[in-house]
């Protein structure tokens, strides 16, 4: 989907994927029943790494990949309408968010945000 490397170590901190330009990548899930999300995510930004990718799961199933860049995180943030002040390092998704950004995928495309709905 990026490409890239995986980091040699299953624990190791703060990255879990190299590309090929020597960008790193964090990679976290969110999971939630068929029913309704009842787990939300909130995105922390490090800096050591340039992307936060979040793969989305419903009742087992994928349903999406998100990947943040973490330069853009402020711009993702006011284009959701956050209002919490931590909009420069930090990103709460809730289903909504989700909701808005498979609405119109090209406001968040504009800000470098990857998305694939499968």
């Amino acid at each position: 989907m990026l490409g890239g490397e995986l980091a040699v170590s299953r624990v190791q901190a703060h990255w879990d994927l190299t590309l090929h330009g020597g960008d790193k990548v964090q990679v976290k899930y969110l999971a939630n029943p068929a029913s309704g999300w009842v787990n939300e995510h909130t995105v922390h930004a490090h800096p050591e790494v340039a992307y936060y990718a979040l793969v989305l799961f419903e009742a087992f199933t994928v349903t999406g990949v998100l990947v943040l860049p973490i330069a853009q995180l402020s711009a993702v943030h006011a284009e959701l309408g956050k209002r919490h002040s931590r909009g420069e390092g930090e990103l709460q998704l809730t289903r909504r968010n989700w909701q808005t950004i498979l609405d119109d995928p090209e406001r968040f495309r504009a800000h470098g945000v990857r998305i694939w709905p499968p």
